[in-house]
């Protein structure tokens, strides 16, 4: 990724299923882009395991089990 031309520093993103494949993928990609990363999945173990993965790598990340479907689940994962 050409990060020169493409900065997220000092920006959040906040990814639903990103415990999976396909989302987890892109969070690795935004925090590349220097994004700091939350993780919202069903799975909370999948999403904690991906946001370890991203802080190895010297970014922010936290990893939260949360159905989004739910409004309070999520209003929690917000103010975490």
């Amino acid at each position: 990724m050409a990060t020169e031309m493409f900065s997220l520093a000092g920006k959040v993103a906040v990814l639903v299923g990103g415990g999976g494949v396909l989302v987890g993928e892109m969070a690795s990609g935004l925090a590349a882009a220097g994004a700091d990363i939350a993780i919202l999945d069903l799975n909370g173990s999948a999403a904690e395991a991906r946001a370890q993965s991203i802080r190895a790598t010297g970014r922010r990340a936290l990893g939260l089990a949360c159905d989004a479907t739910r409004k309070g689940e999520f209003e929690a994962a917000r103010d975490a």
